[in-house]
């Protein structure tokens, strides 16, 4: 017996150069997805500026800017089918 769930994934990548889209969490809803990834969002974006605030403040402030650390990641909510088998 076959049974396919439709919903929404959450896909995340650190760097969109070498891995492709990698689902982080299945969905019923486009709103629970974009929930998902906000929280993502948020958690990666505390743990970079704790970051650059213990670790390269000072580099930085020499530099006079903070560059983006997650200008190569990729978050993505799409239509997705999960498709089980017994």
């Amino acid at each position: 017996m076959t049974e396919t769930i439709e919903g929404f994934g959450f896909f995340y990548t650190d760097c969109h150069w070498e891995v492709p889209l990698i689902i982080q969490s299945f969905h019923r809803t486009k709103a629970g997805a974009y929930r998902a990834m906000r929280k993502r969002i948020l958690a990666d974006w505390e743990s970079g500026f704790a970051r650059y605030v213990e670790e390269e403040r000072r580099f930085y402030k020499r530099q006079c800017r903070w560059p983006n650390p997650f200008a190569h990641s990729v978050y993505r909510v799409l239509p997705h089918r999960i498709v089980v088998e017994e």
